[in-house]
């Protein structure tokens, strides 16, 4: 009886983490799905305004990024980064 209950016990605690690990993996694959289509938001964005302004918008996956996360105010960051350089 004692190794029955003892054995229970191991796949509750292993049912459980199994949960937590899940939740997280979901979580991630949400905060890194969102990531990717900003970028990729970001990118665009700058491949049109490259267009219009080819000396100051280059499109790489760095300043794509800065758009994609700060949006305005990375495409600011980003014009006044490209008139700098």
């Amino acid at each position: 009886m004692g190794a029955l209950l003892s054995n229970l016990v191991w796949i509750v605690v292993a049912m459980v983490i199994l949960f937590v690990v899940l939740k997280l993996l979901k979580k991630s694959t949400k905060v890194i799905m969102s990531l990717l289509v900003n970028a990729l938001i970001g990118a665009v964005v700058l491949w049109v305004l490259s267009l219009v302004l080819p000396s100051v918008f280059q499109v790489n996956v760095i300043s794509a990024l800065i758009v994609g996360f700060l949006g305005i105010p990375g495409l600011i960051l980003v014009a006044i980064i490209g008139l700098l350089l």
